[in-house]
């Protein structure tokens, strides 16, 4: 069965002739797979923000929650809010730090927020809301210091209607060939939490452990682990072990929407960038870079038509996009796959993010609003 992840005003997005397909099986498959490299008390937290790395965040919420998350991982209250406004009930994260001036969005949608200033903890004063605080240990982008932080959660303790639930920091290196400063950081989090326990104020849950992590390193899981790509079957990086066997679970597609016969010679697209080599036929893909294809991948990206990789022909527009389909017999409505699996072959995020000197995460995330995601359920 086919249904779409997104609200009722989004539906009409289905009549579009590209769309992504989420496998949701695949999701629950690559939690089941994540969840057993982890001791059975530790809490999965299944992150989801930048509408779940472009998988649709609602539809891949109540996958991770029929999965067995324990708790929701975003990056601003605003994807929060979507979700508790979609009915999603489970403990969501804003794992970035949030202002006090947004305080009381955070607390009227039962969010839990990062913080790392005694003002926006201040700011939420009476409230009853559960807090995470994050702590920097070598990442140097977000947190607190290790040596400030005795200090601080006292001061957060003493504000009236504010809970400490966890702590957390994050790894800048766990996919990297060397771990070296992962396992430094890993040691300045665990001396950290020896110093609160002594001091009594270890929070209830610490976490640090991200995918790579989760594959390669399940000692340092703590009380939980915050899976973001690996979730999605989708490897953090190429030195990252295959221990643990991932399914991609999105596809993306559309449908030749008209074609052309060039001569020899024959210019493409704007500014002629791209030169028929020899008589050939053209197919029109409905998808440009305001989809998330991106412009670099001009003559030189591929896509599956009829089960063969065929090339980008000349400049990725803003809403279409030529193919050079040699000699085979295309026609309208035949189907494209721009990632995923047409026959025998294949095309993955990471083969997109080749052509372009990018990463897996930056392909799926640029996969914009206006291409529907549409969730299969096994029936």
């Amino acid at each position: 069965m086919t249904q779409p992840f997104s609200s009722d005003f989004l539906r009409a997005k289905l009549e579009r002739p590209t769309w992504v397909e989420i496998d949701s099986e695949a999701i629950r498959s690559n939690i089941a797979s994540l969840r057993r490299r982890l001791p059975a008390s530790t809490r999965f937290m299944a992150v989801v923000k930048a509408e779940a790395y472009g998988h649709g965040a609602i539809g891949v919420a109540h996958a991770a929650e029929s999965a067995g998350a324990a708790m929701l991982g975003v990056a601003t209250p605003y994807e929060g809010q979507l979700l508790r406004a979609a009915g999603i009930e489970l403990p969501i994260v804003i794992l970035s730090p949030v202002l006090p001036q947004q305080a009381a969005s955070v607390a009227e949608n039962r969010l839990t927020p990062c913080i790392t200033s005694l003002e926006t903890a201040r700011a939420l004063s009476g409230t009853g809301t559960q807090v995470h605080v994050k702590v920097n240990t070598g990442m140097n982008r977000a947190g607190i210091e290790p040596d400030e932080t005795i200090e601080f959660l006292r001061a957060v303790r003493a504000i009236e209607g504010v809970e400490v639930e966890g702590v957390f920091s994050h790894f800048a290196g766990s996919d990297d060939p060397d771990r070296t400063s992962a396992y430094d950081q890993f040691d300045r989090f665990e001396l950290l939490l020896r110093e609160l326990r002594a001091a009594e104020l270890r929070p209830p849950i610490a976490h640090i452990s991200n995918s790579g992590a989760i594959i390669d390193m399940p000692e340092m899981s703590l009380d939980m682990v915050r899976a973001g790509i690996a979730m999605y079957g989708l490897y953090p990086s190429l030195t990252v072990s295959r221990l643990v066997k991932l399914v991609p679970a999105l596809s993306w597609k559309s449908h030749v929407i008209e074609t052309r016969r060039l001569t020899a010679g024959a210019r493409v697209s704007y500014s002629g960038t791209w030169v028929a080599p020899r008589e050939t036929t053209v197919a029109l893909m409905p998808v440009g870079y305001a989809d998330g294809l991106r412009r670099a991948l001009s003559s030189k990206g591929e896509v599956l038509v009829r089960g063969k990789r065929r090339r980008i022909a000349g400049r990725v527009c803003m809403d279409l996009t030529v193919i050079d389909c040699d000699s085979a017999d295309v026609e309208p409505g035949d189907e494209i796959v721009l990632i995923g699996r047409q026959g025998d072959e294949v095309i993955t995020a990471e083969d997109q993010a080749e052509w372009i000197g990018t990463n897996n995460y930056e392909v799926t995330t640029q996969i914009t609003y206006r291409v529907p995601r549409r969730i299969q359920e096994i029936s």
